[in-house]
């Protein structure tokens, strides 16, 4: 699977969960009403899911071990994060029908 399939799916699951934390009433303070807070959840999961970096705790020896602090996979995120919020925005704006076209859809050719 390539990496705009897997980007799509994570961003179609981000925007199901935050609607579902919408409705929740565990979180009554996400909702409709509250665009701001929505795009701040929504920029937060998407750099969550873009991360990248990777640790691993030894509890025997006591050490925490991380990996992926790179200047490269700093940027790399940077790029990922901003793809998957930029798919997050269209998802939401094409499920909640806000970027379908008005009226019915026509071509017209060239004469």
């Amino acid at each position: 699977m390539d990496t705009l399939s897997v980007q799509a799916i994570v961003s179609y699951l981000v925007v199901q969960f935050v609607a579902w934390l919408k409705r929740s009433s565990l979180f009554p303070w996400i909702g409709d009403h509250t665009a701001g807070l929505n795009r701040c959840l929504a920029a937060t999961l998407a750099a969550l899911a873009a991360i990248g970096i990777n640790f691993h705790y030894d509890a025997a020896a006591g050490s925490l071990l991380i990996t992926g602090l790179t200047l490269t996979s700093i940027a790399t995120f940077v790029v990922e994060w901003l793809r998957g919020w930029i798919m997050q925005e269209l998802l939401y704006g094409v499920l909640k029908g806000k970027l379908a076209p008005e009226g019915p859809m026509t071509l017209k050719f060239p004469r």
